[in-house]
């Protein structure tokens, strides 16, 4: 048999969005994206905000502060913490995971998975990279100038 879509389509590119619905709009995403998920965007424009907009004076952070016209209410992030950034996100994109992108570009790896992929010498002359280890160089790089700025 050939490999069918989600409609059944032999060889068809119709995919599952991230609530299951074959060709769908990710409708059942909330405001952080969380399928399923229960954020909603308060009064004040602030997802996961507590603000019913019954105060004209402000907005309700989450911390329980009343914030005045032109401040920042702190909001509660993707991983429940309230003035967050969702920076307890790991590389699985879950909450406090505690996984990272190893050398390799591999979530929660160990550095291994790239080793021999493109070795840069053999023996004791250097070989010419291929475009592979060029785009790995400029891409690091590119993240080292980042990291320094």
């Amino acid at each position: 048999d050939a490999p069918a879509g989600c409609d059944g389509t032999p060889y068809g590119s119709a995919t599952n969005d991230l609530c299951g619905v074959c060709q769908g709009s990710n409708a059942c995403l909330d405001c952080f994206g969380v399928p399923f998920g229960n954020s909603t965007i308060d009064a004040c424009g602030i997802c996961g905000g507590n603000s019913t907009g019954g105060n004209s004076s402000g907005c309700l952070g989450c911390d329980g502060r009343l914030y005045g016209l032109g401040e920042t209410a702190p909001a509660i992030d993707e991983c429940g913490i309230c003035g967050g950034n969702s920076n307890d996100k790991g590389c699985d994109g879950a909450c406090f995971s505690g996984l990272a992108l190893d050398v390799c570009n591999t979530c929660g790896g160990d550095g291994t998975a790239c080793a021999n992929e493109v070795p840069l010498f053999s023996g004791s002359r250097p070989r010419v990279p291929g475009a592979r280890a060029s785009l790995c160089i400029s891409l690091f790089l590119a993240l080292l100038t980042f990291w320094r700025d």
